[in-house]
């Protein structure tokens, strides 16, 4: 009797063990969320180095006017008092 009650309690024993690494929540449920947060953490990283970079921008914007005028000049189109702007097309003749 007490070799059956043995048995008995190592098998649920076993199946417990089983249960919690490959049940529903658990073992592979892990495995998933490491890999969220992997991903999470790349992104987040990527993320962050935009920021400083864009820091940077504005901190040249801020204190550097060679930079503001560089801006002002190609993504504005600005120009000085007094100064002509010409813009050619970029003409590529075909045969």
């Amino acid at each position: 009797m007490k070799d059956l009650t043995a048995l008995i309690i190592f098998i649920i024993a076993i199946s417990i063990a089983f249960l919690t690494i490959y049940g529903g929540d658990s073992f592979s449920k892990l495995s998933s969320l490491r890999k969220s947060y992997d991903m999470q953490k790349a992104e987040t990283d990527k993320v962050k180095s935009r920021v400083l970079e864009l820091r940077r921008e504005i901190n040249g914007l801020q204190n550097d006017d060679r930079i503001l005028e560089k801006v002002a000049r190609n993504e504005l189109g600005m120009a000085r008092h007094g100064e002509v702007i010409y813009m050619f097309e970029n003409y590529v003749e075909q045969e």
